[in-house]
């Protein structure tokens, strides 16, 4: 059975890792596990979300980012993606 609506935690779990991304708040997006909002149940585990990590600190800081917005499966998985461009 798929959600008919997209859970409130992912949304607010994506909105916040999009502004940390597009700011390139390196701070935030390391220490999500304790600073972002419902981290636990958008992340109960560490392995999805670490390529982020890996991207986002490989891009300088002088990088546009455009951010791909895959929607939401299954109410719950972002599939957001984002592509970090040379000024």
């Amino acid at each position: 059975m798929h959600p008919t609506a997209d859970a409130q935690y992912a949304t607010e779990f994506a909105a916040w890792a999009r502004g940390n991304v597009v700011t390139h708040n390196h701070v935030a997006l390391v220490n999500m596990p304790t600073v972002a909002p419902h981290a636990k149940r958008a992340h109960p585990t560490i392995e999805h979300y670490l390529p982020l990590l890996v991207a986002a600190g490989a891009a300088a800081d002088s990088t546009t980012v455009e951010v791909l917005d895959g929607g939401t499966s299954y109410g719950v998985i972002s599939m957001e993606s984002y592509v970090w461009r040379a000024v």
